[in-house]
């Protein structure tokens, strides 16, 4: 997990600084909880709101 304070980067930009620090780990997709980018499956989305925009209820960040 790469975490920095105020910098803006789409997946592929995230991608990239991953990849100049080492080879990103890609999970499968089942661990992933369908949360990866298509075009940057090393990139995984972490909240707690689904792709059609509603908020999973419950949701703990422990579970990934």
């Amino acid at each position: 997990m790469i975490v920095v304070k105020g910098l803006d980067l789409d997946a592929a930009g995230l991608d990239r600084l991953a990849r100049k620090l080492g080879d990103p780990v890609v999970l499968p997709a089942d661990y992933a909880l369908g949360s990866q980018f298509k075009a940057t499956p090393s990139v995984s989305s972490v909240g707690n709101v689904v792709a059609d925009g509603s908020v999973m209820p419950n949701h703990s960040a422990s579970e990934y």
